[in-house]
């Protein structure tokens, strides 16, 4: 990843693109790390600090909600999310949700509290970690994929307050199945901290997912994979 000297820089390439426009032969001025100004080399001199990307695209970072690893390591594991934040960059992702596997409890506190730290400590090399996303142990035994079934938990207030706690409050994202009996409780709770819960590795009918929202759910997680086929509706 390119790092950014405390000087002013210019980027140009072939084009920009973000959401609301395309830009030709764009001209990005950053000063000590933040973007100052973006316009074209067409109405603006390049200055002699340009670095050309020649027949490349300037585009936004992505950000990657669900990423369990990457570069041979996982971000549960010791020095996981410094490795997986190194290698993202080179792949156009610059922000994660590091996301975490059904585990023991106790594991799963650990990591918790390690990829806590890492997410304090961040500094400005690599792909940043913008929060936890926790995948487990809340998910249905039908649909729970890769997760270890003797590990899979029913949702509980108690057992998120103790993960909450472990990842001092960095939890951005949970997926849930929420047919499960306290995971309407639990949606409400997390929603409520402002915490994005998702539906996902769920055996859910209409019904249960339409109550979720209610409750306070707004996303699925990777949509039709480990969910209830279309034919029932979800």
């Amino acid at each position: 990843m390119f790092h950014f000297p405390k000087v002013m820089i210019a980027f140009t390439a072939r084009a920009l693109i973000t959401p609301r426009e395309r830009i030709e032969q764009p001209l990005v001025l950053v000063d000590d790390g933040f973007i100052v100004e973006i316009t074209s080399r067409a109405h603006r001199e390049k200055p002699a600090d340009t670095v050309n990307l020649g027949d490349g695209i300037i585009a936004p970072g992505l950000f990657d909600l669900h990423i369990h690893g990457g570069a041979g390591s996982d971000v549960m594991e010791q020095d996981g999310v410094r490795v997986v934040g190194r290698f993202l960059p080179h792949h156009g992702v610059t922000s994660y949700l590091p996301t975490t596997v059904t585990a023991p409890v106790d594991k799963t506190l650990s990591a918790l509290d390690r990829i806590a730290d890492s997410i304090v400590r961040c500094g400005d090399r690599g792909a940043r970690p913008r929060g936890i996303h926790l995948e487990g142990p809340f998910l249905s035994h039908a649909r729970r994929g890769v997760h270890p079934e003797k590990d899979l938990l029913k949702p509980s207030v108690q057992i998120f307050n103790r993960f909450w706690e472990a990842a001092r409050g960095h939890i951005r994202m949970m997926t849930i199945a929420p047919e499960l009996d306290g995971a309407l409780e639990l949606i409400a709770e997390a929603a409520s901290r402002g915490v994005l819960m998702s539906l996902g590795h769920s055996d859910a009918s209409m019904d249960s997912a339409r109550r979720a929202i209610e409750a306070g759910a707004r996303h699925a997680t990777h949509t039709f994979n480990h969910l209830t086929t279309a034919r029932r509706g979800f």
